[in-house]
């Protein structure tokens, strides 16, 4: 009899055990989601080389210029003013790349100039409680660090955090972040406040 509610208590103990086992905890959450999101991430803010005298343009790029990260040299013809700018030394330390995009006001590909915006990483996530063994939900909260004065000048973040669900499966044994448009909007990685364009 006894060995019989040994059986029994083992039974019931590794029935237990197999249903928490694929129970997903925070810190394999937080893991998945720095993989997968490449977390911390560094963003991107791009910025027309040339633009004309009119508009919102005229007002950030001149603060740029005030703050030493560009010049700007200026040529006059029919239609008004058009400036193009260079980045001063000061202004390299931000500046990541350069690329053309095809702009529909003009139609031709003009140059753009990519610099640091911001850094993102974790800051906190918290996983439902109304989760079930093989679906979850979690809250994640991205901080918004290191932002650069391209980014506080061009386009100016409105919060310091990001909270975004994201949705977890358990299949082949193994927690994985369900693909969706959610989950593959959780960073902006190129801001393009000027323009339609984004990665």
């Amino acid at each position: 009899m006894n060995n019989m509610r040994n059986i029994l208590s083992v039974f019931i103990l590794s029935s237990i055990f197999i249903s928490c086992s694929n129970e997903l905890k925070k810190e394999e959450a937080i893991k998945l989601v720095s993989e997968y999101y490449h977390l911390p991430v560094q963003t991107e803010i791009a910025v027309d080389e040339r633009y004309d005298d009119y508009g919102w343009p005229p007002e950030k790029y001149k603060k740029l210029e005030e703050q030493g990260l560009i010049s700007q040299s200026v040529y006059i013809n029919y239609f008004g003013k058009r400036y193009t700018i260079s980045t001063t030394e000061k202004g390299q330390k931000f500046y990541t790349r350069t690329e053309k995009i095809f702009d529909p006001a003009s139609g031709k590909d003009i140059n753009q100039f990519y610099f640091i915006g911001y850094k993102v990483d974790i800051k906190e996530l918290q996983i439902s409680e109304n989760s079930s063994n093989d679906i979850t939900e979690a809250e994640v909260i991205l901080k918004i660090y290191d932002i650069s004065p391209f980014q506080e000048i061009f386009n100016p973040i409105s919060s310091s955090e990001i909270k975004k669900k994201i949705n977890f499966k358990f299949s082949d044994n193994t927690w994985k972040i369900v693909d969706g448009e959610s989950s593959g909007n959780l960073v902006k990685k190129v801001d393009n406040p000027m323009h339609w364009v984004t990665n």
